[in-house]
């Protein structure tokens, strides 16, 4: 991660990391180096695993909640930035998606998925800028999901060499930020509930 956060530097760009609880715990100077470098921090669960998140309408505000606390222990930073693993369609269901909206958390999804842990090389690179031309010929800001593989960062440079030469501008998400989240439109369900 440390040579992740060289790399963003190197670029001179910003991004959010959404992280799992135990891996906040095990990596706490990784952490606060984010913060302390203007970078944005989320929140991914604990398990990350959706038979568990999944499993009732409280699981995954309660798994959230715990992640929330763990990197505010390790940061002083209060975050309600969510990114639910696997995204929140299908299995984050209406009631589940209430529960978190009261507690304050704002759920993002995204827009542009660079499908970097798919195809593992130079080809999420050009998939991505592929992507991120379409949302901007449609007027819209791209969101794009990367995840923090090896092979991510090996090809990450090739990216921000081009949207550096392009002009484009990154962000870290805020929490005053109105979120990007799936709408479920009838397609959320959770099969990991017991009836």
């Amino acid at each position: 991660a440390n040579q992740l956060l060289d790399i963003l530097d190197h670029y001179h760009a910003k991004a959010t990391f959404f992280m799992l609880g135990p891996n906040i715990e095990d990596h706490p100077s990784v952490v606060k180096r984010m913060v302390k470098e203007g970078f944005g921090v989320g929140l991914h669960s604990i398990t990350h695993d959706a038979h568990k998140i999944y499993s009732s309408n409280e699981a995954p505000l309660k798994e959230m909640t715990e992640d929330q606390r763990i990197l505010q222990k390790v940061t002083g930073v209060r975050s309600q930035l969510i990114r639910l693993p696997y995204g929140s369609i299908p299995y984050l269901t209406i009631d589940m998606r209430m529960l978190l909206d009261q507690k304050g958390f704002k759920i993002w999804d995204w827009t542009v998925d660079s499908k970097d842990w798919e195809l593992k090389n130079q080809r999420f690179v050009q998939k991505t800028i592929r992507d991120i031309q379409n949302m901007e010929k449609a007027g819209q800001a791209p969101i794009v999901l990367m995840h923090d593989k090896p092979e991510t960062v090996r090809y990450l440079p090739n990216l921000l060499t081009y949207l550096k030469r392009h002009g484009y501008q990154t962000k870290i998400l805020t929490n005053q930020m109105p979120p990007y989240t799936f709408q479920c439109e009838g397609r959320c369900h959770s099969p990991f509930i017991a009836s």
